[in-house]
């Protein structure tokens, strides 16, 4: 790891913990659901490992995220549907209100 990333990622840190509506998408235009832009809401989390000083990933399954409808002509994140996703091995997703 470079000198300086670690500063980088405590700053990146800062920005996340203080909030706030990023609007960062992969794919756009969204899924759409009737009247509803539905977004999966999945973190990424990884940290440095104690063994090794390494990043390492966290597996997959351990945080499944959350989806998010927002209606198609008025996104307010403030009237956002939400659900919780469950991942099975043996039924794939299913939605869980939140």
């Amino acid at each position: 790891m470079a000198p300086g990333d670690r500063k980088k990622i405590g700053e990146a840190a800062l920005i996340v913990m203080r909030g706030g509506l990023f609007r960062y998408r992969f794919y756009f235009p969204p899924m759409q659901a009737g009247l509803h832009e539905v977004f999966w809401h999945r973190p990424l989390v990884a940290c440095l490992s104690q063994d090794t000083g390494s990043p390492e990933i966290a597996p997959h399954d351990l945080l499944t995220g959350y989806m998010t409808g927002y209606l198609t002509d008025n996104p307010d994140p403030a009237s956002a549907v939400e659900t919780l996703a469950k991942i099975s091995p043996a039924r794939g997703i299913s939605l869980c209100s939140a």
